[in-house]
Formats: structure tokens, C-alpha cells, sequence
């Protein structure tokens, strides 16, 4: 007769003491932040609910009003006036309807007084996203305006006076970045705190209405207001609390693991970090999220160095609205082990992309490239993985976290001046030869813009390979997209089948062929890399 096996008795230990104090500290970090986001989306509908009841307000008809802006943004306004036609300028690179184009304003003359207001006619379309022939649009006859009032546009960064694209006598024409004092410097009246917006007849009250169309063209096109949306909050309140979630879950494995007599994982536990590892949408720039380096985590194996370096074919540069060829100079990978917890380093010392052609206008603040190339230091990555399951499960389950700090500005087109942050769960399985990995997870990335500074993506990163001995076969799925049907500048969709092999034992060299598979990945390329492990 059998008996059934005993659980062992919960041991406290110090390392078990700090490993609990750790978790829980992480815990809360992560309620607080979900707890934070739930208030922005509070302080968010708030303010929609006040936006919303300007837009209902009656119209204001004084121009003289905007002296004091106060209370007053957001509410339609009319006025009468001249335009000043030859000072007007243009927003480039301003998409409508997947066609490109730039915004065109135009200062009011309000009959009367010494100042002026600038006014956003609207769209319109640009081969090129940056030039227009602003007489065709000109109006020489008094006109009414009627649309929304906004705040008077501005950036933090500014053209260097190199980078003028377009030079009329001293006046600057198209501005890719607004700085609000040089702009007012250039026009010898005053303009007024606020810009007006022209909006679509359908949207404006009866008797705000213009009596006469813009152009008889229809274009300038007039804008739709700013969207009134809740913004990321709910979605990034959802993701601090399931990494709330996967912290305790897998801390409660560990713990009941080390209590059962069986030496194998839990299937629940399993399913449930498989189910958390697909559940949200993470990140993505210029070249994807590196995966894990699984290697780190064999048992005979604590430190592993890589140095490599690669080359990419027909690599976008979307900030700078080019592709071409991108030399990775120097990739470099350093990942330690101590127990259950890897630390891991990685990047490119730097990127140097040669340009082949040009896809759109440069974003704000992106320098041009005389010679045609572009140079600048790549993205770096630092990470922390831990290890949930112990060496007697058949698989390995680790939660990795970590930042990716990016190129030093935003000027070489290269990558966003934005640290991102990720939080992935990971799997491999091995059995002989063969070796299985996954990894999943959310990320929080920044973005140049202004309306949507965050941008909430999906990561993924599927392997396979097959050890031979001295040659190990390889080949990955790698990528991250964020399901908007819309594309965030900078943060576009990225995926890369890579296929290649490692030669070699405790020194190795690898060799991986890229395919890319979306529209913002290169076509194809190459990358080459020497490899060191130690053991402990």
C-alpha cells in the first residue's frame, strides 16, 4: 500500500524574504501606475466635458476677445477681414486621406486694429508634402472666417537657419517646426494669442456660417475639429495591473512549486502565463525589440558575450522619409546570470544609413542630409529576466523587463529622442535536439505626436532550431505592430523572418539572413556576429 506524498513545510529564508519584499514592491508600483492612468482618464473626460460645452457656447463675434484667451479656446468664432496673402505659411507633411499635403495660414487683417490673427484654412494636396503655389489660393476681397478657436501653434524645437526649406526674401514659408517667437518676429504687425480653424460648413452653427465658400475650388479643404478621445489611459491602466497580475501569479507558482513533492509545473499556472503572454498589446521604431538570449539561461552557462555587426537593404528611415542602405556598426550583446535572474545589455554603437530614396517629408525637426547619409548611435537595450520555473520543469518560463534608450536626438531621422519601456513573458522547450521559443508582451513607446505622445504596441519574438553538435540551425519570427488603423510616426509596424545557423562550441560565429515582411521593414539583409559563453 502507498502512501500519498507529503508537502514539505513552508521554509522562510532571507533570500526568500527579499524575493518576497521585491515582488511585492513591484506589485504595488504597478497598481499605483494603473491606479494613476484611471485618474488621467478621469482628469480626460472632464476635460472633453468642458470642450464639449464650448463647442455648444454660442458663437463670439469680437475679435477683441482674444486679448485674454482665457475660458475661450475651443468656442467658434467669427471675424472679418483682409488677408495678408503674401505672408502666408505652410505645415508640410499633413496626410489627408492617404494622400500628402500641408496646411495652409494665412494671417487676418480684422478691419480696424493693427494686429492679426492667423488662420488655418485647411488642406491641400502636395506632390511633395512641403511646397504649394499660395496665389492660386489668394483672396484679394474682404472675407468672413468662422471656425474654432486654438491655441497659437508651437515646439519646443526649432529649424537651424541651415535647414530652411524654402526662403522668400527673410521670410520663412514652410515650418516643419513652429517656434513661436521667431515666428512673430518675421511679420511686422502683431498676431494674436490664438489661431482660428476653419471648420466644414456642416459643423458650424447657422449663424456662424460664411456667406461665400473658401475658394471655388474645394480646396483649401477645411479641418475637423481635434477628436474628443479618451485617450491610452484605459488601455495603460489595464497593463500595469496584468503586470501586477504576472508578478504575484508567478511569485505564487514559485512558492507552491517549493511546497510540492511532484517536480513538474503546474498546468494551470502554465496556461495561465501563456494566456497573460498574449493578452495585451508593445513596441516598435527603425529596427524591432531584440528577443531574450536564451543561451544565458543553460544550466552550464552565467555570462554571454556577442559583437557582430550587419547590413540591411532598402531599411525605411520614416522620421526621415527615406530608405536606403543601413550599415549596423558594432552590435553588441552582454547578458549575466546569477540564480534565476538574468541582466542583460544590447544595441548598435551605430547606425549609418545611406539613402536610396525619398517616401515622404521629414518629420519635425529631422535635419536634412547634404551628402546623402545619415549617422547616428543606435538603440540600446537594458533588461532584467526572471526565471519562474525551476531546472526540473520541462520548459523554461521566464518574465522579462526592461528600456530601450534611443539615438540621441531626433535630427538624424534615424530613431525617436523617446525611452521606451516593455514588459514581456517568455517560454522556450527542449527536448533532444530541438528547441522551441516564445515571447510575448506589452510596451509603452513615445512618440513626436503632440496629440497621441503614447503609443501602445504588441511585441513578439517565435524561434526554432536544432542543435547538430558543432552547428546549430535557426530560424525566428520576430516583429510588433499596435492594431491602430491609423500609423503612428515613428512607431510603425515591423515584422522580419530570420533564418541562419551558429558554428562552433563555447566560441561560435553566427550568421542570420533578414527577409523583411511589412512595409517598414528593409527588404532583406544580412548580420554576422561572434559569440563567447562561460560558465559560473
Amino acid at each position: 500500500m502507498t502512501t500519498a506524498p507529503q508537502r514539505r513545510p513552508l521554509s522562510i529564508t532571507p533570500a526568500g524574504i527579499m524575493g518576497t519584499m521585491l515582488v511585492a514592491a513591484v506589485v504595488l508600483v504597478c497598481l499605483r501606475l494603473g491606479f494613476w492612468q484611471l485618474a488621467r482618464l478621469d482628469e480626460r473626460r472632464a476635460l472633453n466635458s468642458g470642450i464639449a460645452a464650448r463647442l455648444d457656447a454660442p458663437p463670439i463675434d469680437d475679435v477683441s476677445a482674444l486679448s485674454d484667451t482665457a475660458g475661450l479656446f475651443y468656442r467658434i468664432i467669427t471675424a472679418t477681414g483682409l488677408y495678408d496673402n503674401a505672408r502666408s505659411i505652410i505645415f508640410p507633411g499633413r496626410s489627408r486621406r492617404g494622400l500628402p499635403g500641408v496646411y495652409l495660414l494665412t494671417p487676418l487683417r480684422v478691419s480696424g486694429r493693427n494686429d492679426a490673427v492667423l488662420v488655418n484654412r485647411g488642406w491641400v494636396p502636395s506632390a511633395d508634402a512641403a511646397t504649394v503655389d499660395i496665389d492660386a489660393f489668394a483672396r484679394i476681397e474682404p472675407v468672413t472666417v468662422s471656425g474654432l478657436l486654438l491655441p497659437f501653434p508651437d515646439s519646443t524645437r526649432s529649424l537651424a537657419p541651415g535647414e530652411r526649406v524654402r526662403d522668400d526674401g527673410g521670410f520663412r514659408r514652410v515650418w516643419y517646426a513652429v517656434d513661436e517667437r521667431e515666428l512673430r518676429s518675421q511679420f511686422p504687425y502683431e498676431l494674436l494669442p490664438a489661431t482660428i480653424q476653419q471648420l466644414p460648413d456642416s459643423l458650424l452653427p447657422a449663424s456662424a456660417a460664411p456667406a461665400e465658400a473658401e475658394t471655388a475650388s474645394r480646396f483649401p479643404a477645411p479641418l475637423e475639429p481635434p477628436p474628443l478621445s479618451q485617450g491610452p489611459h484605459l488601455g495603460y491602466a489595464l497593463q500595469w495591473f496584468s503586470f501586477a497580475l504576472i508578478g504575484i501569479i508567478g511569485w505564487l507558482a514559485l512558492v507552491l512549486q517549493g511546497r510540492s513533492p511532484r517536480r513538474s509545473a503546474p498546468p494551470a499556472v502554465i496556461a495561465a502565463l501563456l494566456l497573460l503572454s498574449s493578452a495585451e498589446p508593445a513596441l516598435a521604431q527603425l529596427r524591432p525589440l531584440e528577443g531574450l538570449n536564451w543561451r544565458v539561461f543553460d544550466e552550464d552557462v552565467r555570462f554571454v558575450a556577442t559583437v557582430g555587426t550587419g547590413v540591411l537593404w532598402s531599411q525605411p528611415a520614416p522620421l526621415a522619409g527615406t530608405e536606403g542602405r543601413l550599415l549596423e556598426i558594432g552590435n553588441y550583446g552582454l547578458a549575466f546570470r546569477s540564480g534565476r535572474i538574468a541582466v542583460e545589455a544590447s544595441g548598435t554603437a551605430v547606425w549609418r544609413l545611406r539613402e536610396d530614396a525619398i517616401t515622404h517629408a521629414p518629420a519635425a525637426g529631422v535635419r536634412a542630409a547634404p551628402d546623402g547619409v545619415r549617422q547616428d548611435v543606435g538603440v540600446a537595450m537594458a533588461s532584467a529576466s526572471l526565471r519562474l520555473s525551476p531546472s526540473s520543469w520541462p520548459a523554461d518560463v521566464v518574465v522579462r523587463f526592461g528600456a530601450t534608450i534611443p539615438t540621441t536626438s531626433d535630427e538624424s531621422g534615424l530613431d525617436r529622442d523617446r525611452t521606451d519601456v516593455f514588459a514581456l513573458v517568455g517560454a522556450r522547450y527542449r527536448t533532444g535536439g530541438l528547441s522551441l521559443t516564445l515571447e510575448n508582451g506589452v510596451g509603452i513607446n513615445g512618440t513626436l505626436a503632440a496629440e497621441y505622445p503614447q503609443s501602445d504596441v504588441w511585441t513578439y519574438a517565435y524561434g526554432a532550431g536544432y542543435d547538430f553538435g558543432l552547428v546549430r540551425a535557426a530560424v525566428g519570427f520576430v516583429g510588433r505592430q499596435d492594431g491602430h488603423s491609423w500609423i503612428v510616426r515613428g512607431n510603425e509596424d515591423l515584422r522580419e523572418l530570420r533564418v541562419g545557423f551558429d558554428a562552433g562550441g563555447r566560441y561560435w560565429l553566427g550568421v542570420r539572413y533578414i527577409r523583411g515582411l511589412s512595409e517598414h521593414s528593409p527588404d532583406h539583409g544580412v548580420r554576422i556576429a561572434f559569440g563567447f559563453a562561460a560558465s559560473g
